[in-house]
């Protein structure tokens, strides 16, 4: 697995958040635009019609925002046809919400290499459930870069607390097969029985963010699973240091 794609933000948003949604929704067109100076530019798009049209005609526009700790980064659009279902605007909700860590982290190239690794990561390993990126913002906070699975609300997490914290304090892999005994574990999902959380490091060996993993299976990393989530890490921390020293 190579945690390095060069492919940049857009192409992976078309093929690894837009297009799966097409696979349900086959007739329509998405896109996600990118709020720069009060206006939406586009991003990325899929689909054969051009999903930021101001007049549909016949088709219907449904939108959504893309938001961060309460900041518009974005908009996502689908042209959807004729009709609409109740659960169609849910859709691009959830799409917003894939997104907008993404659009949040201060590097496209750096956001690249996150929603490249998640990708990876849960492609490998079915039994990873939620796979995420956390960057380290501050000395005090891990902001969500990048995530795969359902929605988390924990999109800031203190390092002083969880166990997504206490990875980044002590500086090491921290692998609980039972959360619920655990009383640092901050859940995000009821289903959530077992976490790995692995540091990720830049070349002089400071951390800059982490891999969490989550599983609904309880213990369900062993030490093939620690292996593959650590050269994730090392590699995202490689790469992520050439991201930072070509910005």
């Amino acid at each position: 697995m190579a945690a390095t794609s060069s492919e940049s933000l857009p192409a992976l948003l078309e093929q690894h958040v837009l297009d799966p949604s097409r696979v349900a929704h086959p007739a329509w067109s998405l896109g996600v635009t990118r709020l720069v100076d009060g206006k939406h530019v586009p991003l990325a798009k899929v689909g054969g019609a051009d999903p930021f049209v101001e007049d549909a005609g016949e088709q219907i526009q449904l939108s959504a925002p893309v938001r961060f700790e309460g900041v518009t980064l974005g908009r996502v659009y689908a042209l959807v046809g004729d009709a609409v279902t109740p659960e169609d605007q849910g859709v691009l909700q959830e799409l917003a919400q894939e997104i907008a860590p993404l659009l949040a982290t201060p590097s496209e190239r750096v956001a690249s290499l996150c929603l490249a690794t998640c990708e990876e990561l849960r492609a490998e390993h079915p039994g990873f459930d939620w796979v995420g990126v956390y960057r380290l913002d501050t000395r005090d906070d891990l902001v969500l870069a990048c995530q795969r699975g359902l929605p988390t609300p924990h999109v800031r997490i203190a390092v002083s607390t969880g166990i997504c914290g206490a990875a980044v304090r002590e500086g090491v892999t921290l692998n609980i097969p039972d959360v619920t005994a655990d009383e640092r574990f901050i859940a995000c999902s009821s289903r959530t029985r077992s976490e790995l959380v692995v540091p990720v490091r830049l070349a002089d060996g400071q951390i800059v963010a982490e891999i969490d993993v989550d599983s609904d299976t309880p213990a369900a990393f062993g030490p093939s699973e620690v292996t593959a989530i650590e050269d994730a890490a090392r590699r995202l921390g490689l790469a992520w240091n050439v991201a930072g020293s070509s910005t």
